[in-house]
Parts: C-alpha cells; structure tokens; sequence
C-alpha cells in the first residue's frame, strides 16, 4: 500500500511539474513571439491570428 501511494505522489508532483508553465501568470514572448489568450506563444513570427483557434494575437 506504501509503494502505491508513494508511485502516486511521485505522478502527481511530475505533472504538476510539467504543467506549471502553462498555467502561470505572465507567459512571457522571448524575442517578441506572438501570443494567443488561449493557446500560448505561437511559433509564426508574422502571424495576425492563432493557427491554432484562429484567435487574433497580441505581441
């Protein structure tokens, strides 16, 4: 029982490791990248809306 709620905090505490980036505040855009509200950075340079969700960007 010791192994299974050890194997579980150890899921847990990596996924919220790699998750974290996605959900704090202030994304920042290295190199002036535009960003969508709803999908993050976008990796078009010149783009005027998110090839994603189609959302206009913001730099």
């Amino acid at each position: 029982m010791t192994a299974l709620l050890l194997g579980t905090a150890l899921a847990v505490a990596s996924l919220c490791y790699v998750l974290y980036p996605l959900y704090r505040d202030g994304v920042s855009t290295a190199g002036g990248a535009p960003v969508c509200e709803k999908c993050g950075p976008r990796p078009e340079g010149d783009a005027k809306f998110c090839s994603n969700c189609g959302a206009a960007l913001f730099s």
